[in-house]
């Protein structure tokens, strides 16, 4: 990144709060359409939705796959496995 005057850092910090935000409000409703994602079909269903242009990819899913262990700290989400898959679905 470049040097960014304060202004600046406050607009770029804005807008990668309103990321967080974005992200995670899109795996919420993804949740609650359906009962459960495995971390790829969710990276797939979320990250075209809340970054138009970004295409789904392994780095894409950490943001993903992070914002999920961060739901799961706060009982929001809960993870099981289905055979050899991790599933995420609403606690």
């Amino acid at each position: 990144f470049d040097v960014m005057d304060a202004e600046q850092t406050r607009a770029f910090c804005d807008e990668a709060e309103a990321f967080v935000a974005r992200l995670d409000a899109a795996i919420r409703d993804a949740l609650d359409r359906e009962p459960s994602w495995t971390l790829l079909r969710l990276t797939e269903e979320v990250v075209p939705a809340v970054a138009p242009g970004v295409e789904p990819s392994m780095v894409a899913g950490l943001s993903v796959h992070a914002h999920l262990e961060a739901l799961t700290r706060r009982g929001v989400v809960r993870w099981a496995m289905d055979g050899p898959l991790r599933v995420w679905s609403l606690a």
